[in-house]
């Protein structure tokens, strides 16, 4: 059995890495020819403009991976059909599902590494092409990655802040107006600072000027130097900026459902970030099991056919599920349901399918 195993994978690697180089290699030429027309503007070079497609290619890879391992299980299982092993190896006692478990090994071993990739490397090397971006490409001098901009916060006991810039590493925000109401939600008081300075653990109004009212009236105003905020939240756990999936960890995001739900902001969003990380690795699994058994039925006919069957699912799975998650950001589905939606029907069908052809 352990020698099968090592024999199918050496027939599943190499249309594996032909198939994931020639995507990224249409990717990477995507991404220079896009951003040629930058080098116009007097601060682009063609060097930023391929270190910027080259820290790209990771975030290519996560999209491309499961497309690569469908391709190159049909590829494996049309090549041991086409040369009589598929036909000798189940006249010698395998079952179909025996000989689709190395592929099987194989897809999963690779999605585990793409999710790794994801989780760790990813997310930096996204934060490096945009800083190349918008500073070498576009000749942004000001542009920091870590600074939130345009960042409103529900707080507790009827309070709202509104920040033009939030930089969490630095305990800094700028250009803030906190507004204090009562329980019918009219205004009560109002801070308005150049900036917000965490020091010691609490949350201090900077140069700014402290408004009461009275039925929607400004009564007082007062200016002060520096006043105490009621606000407690550690700069770390403020994460309300508009991220990309892949820019993105795990860790990151429930950090960031957790503070959303705190602040009584909508997290439908980064839940479905979430789900849908989760479900891609069971998702790639499954699509590949759908194709197979599509390439044992073609025995001996073109490779083109099963892989043009593997193409246009890939496209119907990619259709689907981008709509699904684009209901999901948006709270018009559950984010469990548009993650792991088209996985459970998948698995249904996979079901179905090895039942009937008695795989």
């Amino acid at each position: 059995m352990k020698i099968i195993y090592i024999y199918i994978a050496k027939k599943f690697i190499p249309p594996f890495l032909f198939a994931f180089g020639v995507f990224c290699l249409i990717v990477f030429l995507g991404d220079v020819f896009e951003n040629l027309q930058n080098l116009s503007n007097g601060t682009a070079t063609f060097h930023s403009v391929l270190k910027y497609a080259l820290f790209r290619l990771p975030y290519w890879s996560s999209l491309l991976i499961p497309l690569a391992c469908m391709l190159a299980s049909v590829f494996t299982i049309t090549e041991l059909v086409s040369s009589g092993e598929w036909t000798a190896a189940v006249a010698g006692g395998y079952r179909p599902l025996q000989l689709f478990m190395p592929v099987l090994v194989c897809v999963f071993i690779i999605s585990a590494l793409s999710f790794l990739n994801q989780e760790y490397f990813n997310p930096w090397l996204e934060q490096k092409s945009e800083e190349v971006y918008k500073i070498k490409i576009q000749g942004y001098t000001d542009y920091k990655a870590e600074v939130q901009k345009n960042v409103t916060l529900k707080l507790p006991g009827n309070a709202m802040l509104f920040a033009a810039e939030v930089e969490s590493k630095a305990g800094l925000m700028r250009n803030v107006t906190m507004d204090v109401y009562d329980k019918t939600w009219a205004i009560e008081k109002q801070f308005v600072a150049d900036k917000m300075q965490y020091d010691g653990g609490k949350w201090y109004f900077v140069n700014g000027l402290e408004r009461d009212f009275e039925n929607d009236i400004n009564l007082t105003e007062e200016h002060f130097d520096k006043a105490l905020a009621a606000f407690s939240v550690p700069p770390k756990q403020i994460i309300v900026g508009d991220v990309s999936e892949t820019s993105i960890s795990i860790k990151d995001l429930l950090r960031k459902i957790k503070f959303l739900r705190k602040s009584g902001l909508a997290d439908y969003k980064e839940r479905t970030y979430l789900h849908n990380k989760l479900a891609m690795p069971l998702s790639t699994l499954l699509m590949c099991m759908l194709v197979m058994p599509f390439a044992v039925v073609t025995r001996k006919r073109n490779k083109a056919v099963s892989i043009i069957f593997a193409l246009a699912l890939a496209f119907a799975y990619w259709t689907v599920s981008s709509l699904a998650v684009t209901a999901g950001e948006n709270g018009m589905l559950n984010p469990v349901a548009a993650s792991w939606g088209i996985a459970a029907v998948c698995a249904v069908i996979v079901f179905i399918q090895y039942r009937l052809m008695k795989i």
